[in-house]
């Protein structure tokens, strides 16, 4: 970034390709890298349930990309400056831009082309489409590719260890909250900028967005062991950050129709200059984020009042629930399932339910544990007859497991 900013833009020299990519690189780079840092810092702090550390890395990892946004935007304003600057770029009455204020500086025309195309380039492709197009190669591919390799070289790991390594590395967690408020927010800049930007930047949000919804189905349906949300908590805050991108756009309607009204005199109450415009600026994002809110608090309040259905009765006993279920209090209990081993002896004692491997689970009426994989004669190509569960074909290393888990 210090080089891009170092550039001589003298005799309209531009940047080669090269210097877009070091650009992009950099976007992607520290997207990722607050991602990673903010996920440790929110499951480090010790919340007691999951749903709030989400919320709470949700919110590190918007703050933080705010901070990383607003330093790149700077960048690409010095940047922006110097190009104009060493090119001699006039506006449209012949004063050289190096003349201008800050404010005129802002609305030129050739500042807003310039940093329309900068905000362009930063949104789409580095923030919008390259990081979701490494997740699925980083965590899912590369890595089980090097964990298979790692596997099948190293003969002195335990079963244990084979089977942690090659799992899938891509637990659920709601970091797409934080990835679709950012990209909604950064799309928004946009509307500072001239007008020929709009298409092309929404397009471009929607098809990665769709890119996205695909990727996140296919890992949830096939690479997520199993997640459980109980509360509404992220949602209502993702919901409350939507806030943010929304002021955007307010302030880009304050910004665009300040001096709009086309009169001679460049004054008075809808014409303002420089720490006036700011403040008008800053008072319209904060009396927004208040009634937003307000609104948000109230209007779904009364939703949830009126169209909120009254508990039923569940008719189904615990034990019809809990055959088709294989997670209960009793199994979801360690405790208790080591005191039903080594305490009390049952026989066959309450296993302690992990995903993957809910055929180790065997019912037991007596200690309230109903849940057990029926299994059932398949025919094989040979015409001979194997024992496969309902979930998963009984392999000799199951086998192993299950019999010291007995």
């Amino acid at each position: 970034a210090y080089y891009v900013c170092a550039f001589s833009y003298a005799k309209g020299s531009q940047p080669d390709v090269v210097h877009g990519y070091i650009f992009s690189f950099l976007v992607v780079a520290g997207n990722l890298l607050m991602n990673e840092v903010c996920n440790f810092v929110a499951h480090a702090v010790g919340f007691q349930h999951n749903d709030y550390a989400e919320v709470f890395y949700t919110l590190l990892y918007l703050g933080a990309c705010t901070i990383n946004v607003v330093a790149d935007l700077w960048i690409t304003a010095v940047v922006t400056y110097r190009q104009a600057a060493g090119m001699h770029m006039p506006t449209a009455d012949g004063v050289p831009l190096t003349d201008l204020s800050l404010h005129e500086l802002f609305e030129s025309f050739a500042m807003q082309k310039a940093l329309g195309l900068q905000t362009w380039k930063y949104n789409f492709p580095p923030s919008f489409l390259f990081p979701f197009i490494l997740e699925p190669l980083v965590t899912l591919v590369i890595m089980r590719h090097l964990m298979k390799l790692l596997v099948r070289s190293h003969s002195e790991l335990t079963d244990r260890q084979c089977e942690k390594a090659l799992a899938i590395m891509a637990p659920m967690n709601m970091a797409r909250y934080g990835d679709v408020i950012l990209n909604v927010t950064l799309s928004t800049l946009c509307l500072f900028f001239p007008a020929g930007f709009f298409l092309k930047m929404f397009v471009a949000l929607a098809l990665s967005h769709l890119y996205l919804i695909v990727l996140d189905t296919y890992r949830v349906l096939r690479c997520v062991p199993s997640f459980c949300y109980s509360s509404h908590v992220i949602d209502r805050c993702a919901q409350l950050l939507l806030g943010v991108p929304c002021g955007f756009i307010l302030l880009a309607v304050v910004v665009k129709s300040n001096c709009a009204s086309g009169q001679e005199a460049m004054s008075g109450m809808f014409c303002v200059r420089d720490r006036n415009l700011i403040l008008r600026m800053c008072a319209a994002f904060i009396i927004h984020l208040l009634l937003y809110g307000l609104a948000h608090w109230a209007v779904v309040a009364v939703c949830e009042r009126c169209w909120s259905s009254s508990h039923e009765k569940a008719v189904q006993s615990f034990a019809e629930v809990a055959a088709k279920t294989p997670s209960s209090w009793f199994t979801a209990n360690p405790v208790h399932c080591l005191r039903s081993h080594f305490m009390h002896g049952h026989s066959p004692p309450c296993v302690y339910n992990r995903p993957g491997y809910e055929h180790l689970l065997r019912a037991n009426p007596a200690i309230a544990c109903y849940f057990e994989e029926k299994v059932q004669l398949v025919e094989d190509k040979e015409g001979g007859n194997e024992e496969t569960a309902l979930k998963g074909i009984s392999s000799p290393e199951t086998e192993e497991v299950d019999k010291k888990m007995r």
